[in-house]
């Protein structure tokens, strides 16, 4: 949560480039573009490799595509030691960036990605935080013919479209998974679609004042894993720095296992275990692509119903599986 909250108040926050004047409009072209892999952005981009401001805190986590940590290094201080860090490795700072002590924020490409990076004071220390956004042209999804730019960033556009919030997000998001979107999460007006590398954050509301009309918000930011959930998944809820996603089904815990671990096997995992194990009162399954990588999938029975949680761990993260833990009922 901690890191949607952070990409949204950094889309809040960046540079300002629009492509039109004030009274234009224009129909958006459709595009059935490939989302790249994790694999692939990971080429361009890998934060959890990059060296930190000085004076770092150790960040709780270094997943591929989530940095955010503390530092006793000043605001700009720290912006600055990051933005040399990209630009002398072939990104490119785009107008609009501001560096004061009580903000530091900019916005950066390359290659047809970008990322925002936020630097602010928070209690005596500096936090940094870097959302990659990655290479998906926003200009290019799902809209109306006659659709209303009102902004349009690296990090996000906004439109108001000739058609109420609730037709309009039923459209959207057939659209989307025409396109190879897959439905993510869901909370108020906001939308969440996983394709490859990218999340996909839509927001759609009636427009303030415009009978008919509505407006939509598509952002996007990179995801470290490709955790699936179950057809049936409800309540989704993501965290990148966790590199976790839990969901809610209708289905008991055996059945959301077996549904689960054959996504799972379809993307090349393999579960240690022939059966799950029960475990502090969660039926657990682990998964593994190699000795290097480990999944845990957790399963609670809600009676009726099941809630589950995906966790991807970090190499050096990794546990020994349980070795008392028996297969069968509890």
């Amino acid at each position: 949560m901690r890191t949607l909250l952070c990409g949204i108040t950094m889309l809040a926050l960046s540079s300002f480039h629009s492509t039109l004047a004030d009274d234009t409009s224009r129909t958006l072209a459709k595009s059935n573009d490939a989302v790249p892999s994790i694999a692939e952005a990971r080429k361009v981009l890998d934060l959890s490799q990059i060296p930190l401001a000085p004076g770092a805190e150790k960040a709780p986590r270094r997943p591929i595509f989530s940095l955010s940590y503390d530092c006793t290094t000043g605001t700009k201080e720290s912006y600055k030691f990051h933005q040399n860090q990209f630009t002398s490795t072939g990104w490119t700072e785009l107008p609009g960036s501001s560096v004061e002590d009580a903000l530091a924020s900019g916005t950066f490409q390359k290659n047809g990605y970008s990322l925002s990076m936020m630097v602010m004071p928070a209690g005596g220390k500096s936090l940094v935080s870097i959302i990659p956004h990655g290479n998906v042209p926003l200009a290019k999804l799902p809209s109306l013919p006659g659709s209303k730019v009102l902004s349009d960033t690296p990090a996000q556009i906004m439109l108001i479209m000739q058609e109420n919030s609730a037709v309009l997000a039923s459209k959207i998001t057939q659209d989307l998974i025409n396109r190879g979107w897959k439905p993510y999460g869901e909370a108020g007006p906001t939308r969440l679609f996983a394709q490859g590398s990218t999340l996909l954050n839509v927001m759609i509301s009636d427009a303030p004042g415009q009978a008919g009309k509505s407006m939509v918000m598509y952002s996007t930011v990179l995801r470290s894993a490709d955790l699936p959930v179950t057809d049936d998944a409800t309540s989704i809820q993501y965290s990148d720095a966790l590199t976790q996603v839990s969901w809610q089904s209708s289905s008991d815990p055996k059945e959301v296992i077996a549904r689960t671990k054959t996504l799972m096997e379809a993307q090349g995992w393999k579960s240690t275990t022939m059966e799950p194990l029960y475990i502090d009162y969660k039926w657990t399954m682990f998964f593994r692509t190699d000795p290097k990588t480990l999944r845990k999938l957790e399963v609670r029975d809600l009676k009726p119903g099941s809630r589950a949680l995906l966790k991807e761990y970090l190499l050096e993260e990794i546990p020994d599986q349980p070795a008392t833990a028996a297969p069968g009922n509890p």
